[in-house]
């Protein structure tokens, strides 16, 4: 097993991946942030999201996905009942 002496979270508020299965309930269905974003500038660029793997995350139109990502990334998800961000922020 692979020991850190460092592990960052890098949450970013806002800056959804994709709709979650409940998002009917809330009146947020088709709800993609970053997708969106991706869709509707003429350039987009996020090196830095880019190399910790951030479009091996999401498919974007103008942002590759990397090789080797300097990060691990994954998409989170609340357990709890709920839309708003402090409940993700109390389950973290």
């Amino acid at each position: 097993m692979k020991k850190y002496k460092r592990i960052f979270t890098i949450v970013v508020d806002s800056l959804g991946v994709g709709a979650m299965e409940d998002a009917e309930k809330y009146g947020d269905a088709g709800t993609d942030t970053l997708g969106h974003i991706s869709q509707r500038m003429d350039r987009f660029s996020i090196p830095n999201l880019q190399k910790l793997g951030l479009a091996n995350l999401h498919t974007l139109k103008q942002v590759a996905p990397v090789g080797h990502p300097m990060g691990y990334y994954m998409k989170m998800r609340e357990s709890s009942t709920g839309k708003d961000t402090m409940t993700g922020h109390w389950e973290m």
